[in-house]
């Protein structure tokens, strides 16, 4: 599929997401060898296509498995660490200032601030995301979130 879909937009438009160890749905990943083995050769069969990045969804991105799939993919790296922890700022700048991703991938922070390469840039406080309003109709809990500008005045 990857494959496929490289060929019709341009393998530099083209990005895959993993989530080894995140053991959801079922799929519990729990043998460190087989693990290995399964997205080594996933990333393997990948590489010669020059996707644009590889996104990893992991609970310790700095880690060894992470980056050793990294360096399998030989491109650059998106990571995010979790469903079950918000990713702040903190983190987000160490994992590339210590050269661990090219890019972090948040969700919930970026909802409830429209701005927050504003407020990460100035260490300005966040707004909190209200999940009740998460995956719902309408434009509530998705554009009337304050900006920095909003709240000012």
């Amino acid at each position: 599929m990857a494959t496929a879909v490289a060929a019709a937009v341009g393998a530099g438009r083209v990005g895959i997401r993993i989530s080894p160890e995140h053991n959801v749905q079922d799929a519990a990943e729990t043998d460190p060898d087989d693990l290995r083995a399964t997205y080594g050769a996933l990333l393997d069969g990948l590489r010669p296509l020059g996707l644009a990045y590889l996104s990893v969804l992991h609970r310790d991105p700095a880690g060894e498995l992470v980056q050793d799939l990294r360096r399998r993919f030989d491109g650059p790296l998106m990571v995010n660490s979790g469903f079950s922890t918000v990713t702040t700022r903190d983190e987000a700048v160490r994992l590339v200032e210590d050269a661990h991703a090219e890019v972090v991938a948040v969700g919930r922070p970026v909802i409830a601030n429209p701005d927050l390469v504003e407020r990460w840039a100035g260490e300005h406080p966040e707004n909190r995301p209200d999940p009740s309003t998460f995956y719902a109709a309408g434009a509530i809990g998705y554009v009337d979130y304050p900006t920095l500008v909003g709240s000012r005045g």
